[in-house]
């Protein structure tokens, strides 16, 4: 089950955050997490404190706000979780940190604008693939 986690700075939006979460039940159900955040070390701590109560499977954060990728990178793992980098729809992937592409399991590339559904598929993603 995937959620996005909106912080209300990355974009004007905001969603749920990992707290809403704790009293559902998931039953086989694991989850991922794409924090869309201002820094998304911090909800990477956050979703920690939920780590016992949660079945989290993969954190994915959009680079434009890291202040630090290989923080990043460690944190997610510290927690046995699987890594992800998600880049905006301009950004190029070259933001991403050459010494941490063995380290990453997922690379989301976003075909709109971070933060808001509804909007139409731009297809210049495709040629960043």
């Amino acid at each position: 089950m995937y959620f996005d986690i909106i912080d209300g700075y990355f974009v004007d939006n905001m969603t749920i955050f990992p707290s809403s979460l704790e009293a559902m039940e998931f039953g086989d159900l694991e989850l991922e997490f794409h924090l869309m955040t201002d820094e998304p070390i911090d909800f990477v701590r956050e979703i920690a404190d939920f780590k016992d109560e949660l079945p989290i499977r993969a954190v994915i954060a959009q680079v434009e706000r890291m202040s630090n990728q290989e923080l990043f990178v460690d944190e997610v793992r510290r927690n046995n979780w699987k890594i992800g980098f998600s880049l905006n729809l301009h950004t190029p992937l070259e933001e991403i940190d050459p010494s941490l592409w063995e380290r990453i399991h997922v690379i989301q590339l976003m075909s709109i604008e971070a933060g808001f559904q509804g909007q139409e598929l731009q297809q210049y993603v495709f040629e960043k693939l």
